[in-house]
């Protein structure tokens, strides 16, 4: 395999020389017709590679497999993921959102005492903050209230 994806940037001779492969044995490796096993799997893998292109990248191991055999074709579950593995093809996973915040409906936002006014006559005097993720937030069934 290494050979025949570097012929063009190496000799062939000396990459098999390297690699311990006699030269006959390279040509006649490249020269030789599929296996039944593997003429099957490079069929099989392009319908894989149709239900994945259709799902636009979206079906994995299961659907792929639902729709092969709703086209009649019993393929192993075992077979699809070796082939799918072997030629990185992977669905697209979409993560769920976490919410984090619960917002509660009944909560009642407090009067703007500043108005925008954040000038202060001495320290410690005005204090802002965002503290709204404790707000609405329940423990024990209780609201928790600041």
């Amino acid at each position: 395999m290494f050979i025949k994806e570097h012929r063009k940037d190496y000799p062939i001779g000396i990459m098999c020389r390297l690699l311990s492969v006699s030269r006959s044995g390279y040509h006649r490796w490249i020269k030789r017709r599929l296996s039944s096993k593997e003429f099957e799997d490079k069929r099989i893998l392009e319908i894989i590679v149709f239900h994945y292109k259709k799902s636009k990248r979206n079906y994995g191991l299961p659907r792929i497999h639902k729709a092969m055999r709703n086209q009649g074709l019993l393929v192993n579950k075992k077979r699809i993921s070796r082939l799918m593995r072997a030629n990185n093809i992977k669905a697209k996973t979409k993560r769920k959102i976490k919410v984090t915040t619960v917002q509660n409906s009944r909560a009642v936002a407090s009067e703007n005492i500043l108005k925008q006014n954040f000038t202060a006559s001495s320290e410690n005097k005005i204090w802002t903050g965002d503290i709204t993720h404790i707000f609405g937030q329940k423990k024990d069934g209780f609201t928790l209230r600041l």
